[in-house]
């Protein structure tokens, strides 16, 4: 059997243990996507020996945030981010435009609405990944404060 054999058939017994806690059935596509991608990555450092990406480790980090701190970091990324970024993201993670809808909304093309939407995801997580390792750094790490 091969190694994408391996990752189909992992990503299937995934989704068969895991369906009951789906709760939204319209979110069913990003969820299996999310599925998907995380055994790509899984593969690819079992393949290529790559060591576990920040994603994952942002991905534990914000599984383990309470709902309000995890509330209260997201909207101050949101306000961090360019107005265009911000627009983008709102119309299609929130308003849940598809991607042609929020390009005709902007007056952009369909290639230039998903870059932008890509840079504007890209901008969010680094702010969020910054975030993480300024909460997370140990006190003797942390800049000396005054007194």
């Amino acid at each position: 059997m091969s190694d994408v054999d391996d990752a189909v058939q992992e990503t299937l017994l995934i989704i068969t243990r895991q369906l009951r806690a789906l709760r939204v059935v319209a979110s069913f596509s990003g969820w299996l996507w999310r599925i998907v991608q995380r055994e790509c990555r899984r593969l690819e450092r079992r393949v290529f020996g790559f060591e576990s990406l920040d994603e994952d480790k942002m991905e534990d980090w914000l599984m383990a945030r309470p709902d309000e701190t995890l509330h209260c970091d997201l909207v101050r990324a949101l306000e961090s981010l360019p107005n265009h970024y911000r627009d983008i993201i709102l119309l299609r993670d929130f308003d849940e435009q598809t991607i042609r809808e929020i390009a005709a909304n902007i007056q952009l093309t369909i290639p230039a609405t998903k870059s932008r939407l890509h840079r504007a995801r890209q901008l969010m997580r680094e702010y969020l990944m910054f975030d993480m390792g300024e909460r997370d750094k140990p006190e003797d790490l942390a800049p000396p404060t005054e007194t």
